[in-house]
């Protein structure tokens, strides 16, 4: 399931948050109170309200976060979600202009119910303006990691760490399952 947040003020573009289709049961089932059986579970108008309701509360906490630290406001639109089925209409529903996109992973743990990840998937330029407070920072760290790569001999260099390696091509579709 994709719930979608636009940023309304401080920033522009959009935030999509995917979840499991069972995950989105586990955590409706305890707001609600109850667990409901997989086999019940459908999203429905409620259960779509809820993980919309969720995703609100998570998203405008971080738009507090990130208008602190980015020193100015940022607002967030009403949550909108949709059930993906698969990967293409996902990426031309949500990305028809966007070549690339920054995915990142989290760890969701509900100690006892879930544990599991979901992926907020962003477009490049919203990334890059996330990153321009730490513009100084990433260029010295880019600077010395240079200097220190030309200073060791090529048996002694290092494969490239996560952040500094080519995209793998790893695509959305295990989220989707």
């Amino acid at each position: 399931m994709g719930v979608e947040i636009s940023y309304t003020q401080g920033l522009e573009g959009k935030n999509i948050m995917v979840f499991r289709r069972d995950d989105v049961r586990i955590i409706v089932g305890m707001m609600m109170g109850q667990e409901i059986p997989e086999e019940e579970f459908q999203l429905d108008e409620i259960n779509i309200s809820a993980i919309c309701e969720v995703m609100n509360q998570m998203m405008g906490s971080s738009a507090t976060a990130m208008s602190e630290f980015l020193g100015r406001t940022v607002n967030i639109s009403t949550p909108l979600s949709s059930e993906i089925t698969d990967t293409e209409s996902f990426k031309d529903s949500y990305f028809a202009e966007e070549s690339s996109m920054v995915i990142v992973r989290f760890r969701l743990e509900i100690v006892g119910k879930l544990e599991s990840e979901f992926i907020n998937i962003i477009p490049i330029n919203l990334a890059k303006n996330l990153l321009e407070p730490f513009r100084d920072t990433i260029v010295a760290a880019e600077e010395s990691a240079a200097e220190h790569q030309t200073e060791e001999s090529p048996q002694e260099q290092q494969e490239p760490s996560g952040a500094e390696r080519e995209p793998s091509g790893e695509a959305i579709p295990d989220m989707l399952l």
